[in-house]
């Protein structure tokens, strides 16, 4: 008996194992413009597009606290037409960076090779995902600020399956040891 549920365990984790953690989207919105257009995103927080690019709350204007009731793990920003290459270069303003705002809170950003999506990632380890109510900016500089139209997202990572498995594999094992416990 022993033997089959090893055996049983094993293949489950393995399968689960190689698989990395999947993003789940919390939600999307999009928007456009020119210097001086804003909106809000699908959490409430006011976007602002300025002359040096688009922000929440805005290039050069401060912080705001996170409206979103799920954790966010990721923020997604994708120039749909009109903005130019995204500038992440050591002199742009390009960047996330959530409280309490010092040398190392920031996300760590991708810009992908057309230039036209950046991909701000709380850094492993968790310390700085973007919980209810943190202070947190995201900047994104861009060569072109007049009539463009973009599309952006929040996420936050889906437990890895190897996880799963593990709480599986615990569930069972107190399933055993109730068995154990009424047959003796």
């Amino acid at each position: 008996m022993f033997k089959a549920l090893l055996a049983c365990l094993t293949l489950v984790v393995s399968s689960f194992a190689p698989t990395p953690a999947q993003a789940s989207i919390i939600c999307s919105f999009g928007g456009g413009g020119g210097v001086g257009t804003s909106g809000i995103d699908c959490l409430g927080h006011t976007w602002v597009i300025g002359s040096g690019g688009w922000g929440i709350p805005g290039i050069g204007l401060g912080t705001t606290p996170y409206l979103g009731t799920t954790t966010a793990q990721d923020f997604h920003f994708h120039c749909l037409a009109g903005c130019g290459r995204i500038q992440n270069n050591p002199g742009d303003d390009t960047r996330m960076q959530v409280s309490p705002f010092g040398a190392g809170d920031f996300w760590d950003e991708t810009v992908n090779a057309a230039g036209d999506t950046i991909d701000f990632v709380s850094p492993m380890g968790g310390g700085l995902d973007l919980t209810p109510g943190r202070q947190f900016f995201v900047n994104v500089t861009l060569p072109k600020t007049t009539d463009f139209r973009f599309e952006a997202w929040w996420t936050t990572k889906m437990p890895e399956p190897s996880s799963l498995a593990l709480i599986g594999v615990a569930l069972v094992g107190l399933g055993m040891s109730r068995r154990r416990q009424k047959t003796a």
